[in-house]
């Protein structure tokens, strides 16, 4: 019997903790498997990279990125910073873009994380679901989280030029405990703005949020952090306020499980309240190889190389778009 405990996301809504694995399409079963896709907004691929693979990267993250002391790309800045550390020991700040790290700096860690994302297995998925081969746009590597991560969708960001056509992942490279800071979703957000039960009610709710989401974007690489911290605790407050009466969903995720959702669901991840436990893992975010890519609401142009088959976006080795230094 599938059990469940509560949770709070950072703008307190309530939060399904799923303790167990629960049951799901076959990822084997491509019809059944998009249609869940698209009916959801999300689906569970359980099982999908091969163990060892996931063994591999964070091996490699451990000899390899861990004792390094020199500046690393991170997610949650887009700077350039050294490692940060929980009391645990675990790093916090979350690697952005592990395929431009230095090949020669980390070989084995850059090779086995692109390993993971590019797998044969996850290329199957990720063409069955776009109904074209994908181009990876991002990637990033976690091992724990601190204070975890706001209610947000990623198509207020970033996404194809088809808006809702991005599709993101998240690898588990450990069985993920449920205090480690689970990852969470909002399942069918990707109806809401339209008449579509079960969010039809909430138009009015939608468009006041992606109203402030698009201001976010277009003035984030602009604002002081200052203002985008104003901006955040704006948005937490209008999450809070508008969905209220909905529960959001932690699945439980074993070794080798991926999570894939549309650009246009609510996700995050919970608060850790076990930071003895970390949460190693990958995310990703692809788009379909025929269609454009766009950030903060403007075209950006790709710098692809193909590794293992898969077209890979690239930074520049000056600033990019979004301001990153690579």
């Amino acid at each position: 019997m599938q059990t469940i405990s509560r949770g709070k996301t950072k703008e307190g809504l309530a939060v399904d903790v799923e303790m167990e694995p629960g049951r799901g399409p076959d990822w084997r079963d491509e019809q059944e498997f998009a249609a869940h896709y698209r009916d959801q907004g999300y689906v569970i691929a359980r099982g999908l990279v091969p163990v060892a693979l996931a063994d591999e990267a964070v091996i490699a993250f451990e000899a390899e990125v861990k004792p390094f002391r020199g500046p690393i790309l991170r997610q949650l800045t887009t700077r350039m910073e050294e490692h940060r550390f929980s009391p645990d020991g675990y790093m916090m700040n979350p690697i952005l873009s592990v395929q431009d790290l230095s090949e020669e700096q980390f070989p084995a860690f850059r090779r086995s994380s692109l390993a993971v994302l590019t797998c044969p297995q996850v290329q199957r998925v990720l063409r069955g679901l776009a109904g074209e081969a994908v181009t990876c746009v991002e990637s990033m590597y976690f091992e724990s989280s601190a204070r975890g991560t706001i209610t947000h969708a990623d198509g207020h960001f970033m996404d194809a030029s088809v808006p809702g056509a991005m599709i993101a992942s998240w690898y588990a490279l450990e069985d993920i405990h449920a205090g480690a800071g689970r990852f969470y979703l909002l399942p069918q957000s990707q109806l809401l703005g339209t008449n579509t039960p079960p969010y039809a009610h909430l138009r009015a709710f939608w468009a006041e949020y992606e109203a402030l989401s698009e201001r976010t974007a277009r003035t984030f690489n602009d604002n002081s952090e200052e203002a985008n911290a104003a901006l955040r605790i704006e948005h937490a407050r209008l999450l809070a306020r508008g969905l209220q009466e909905v529960s959001f969903y932690a699945p439980a995720l074993k070794k080798g499980d991926v999570v894939l959702w549309s650009s246009r669901v609510l996700h995050g991840s919970l608060r850790p309240d076990a930071p003895q436990y970390s949460r190693s893992s990958l995310t990703a975010h692809y788009i379909p190889s025929s269609l454009g890519y766009v950030q903060y609401g403007q075209p950006t142009e790709l710098y692809a190389r193909e590794i293992n088959g898969v077209s890979v976006h690239h930074l520049r080795p000056v600033r990019s778009a979004r301001g990153y230094a690579s």
